[in-house]
C-alpha cells in the first residue's frame, strides 16, 4: 500500500494563513477489490 501526504495548496477563494498547517494522507490500493457477482460481497484471493 502506499500513501501520499502533503499540504494542499490555498484556493483562490483564501487569502489568510488560516487552515494552511493541515496536511492530507491518502492511501492508494494497489489491487481494486473484486465483487463476487453471485454474492455482492468482495471475492476472496487465493
Amino acid at each position: 500500500m502506499t500513501a501520499k501526504i502533503y499540504r494542499p495548496a490555498k484556493t483562490a477563494m483564501q487569502s489568510g494563513k488560516a487552515k494552511t498547517h493541515l496536511w492530507v494522507l491518502e492511501h492508494e490500493m494497489e489491487k481494486p477489490k473484486v465483487i463476487d457477482p453471485c454474492s455482492a460481497t468482495p471475492a476472496r484471493a487465493t
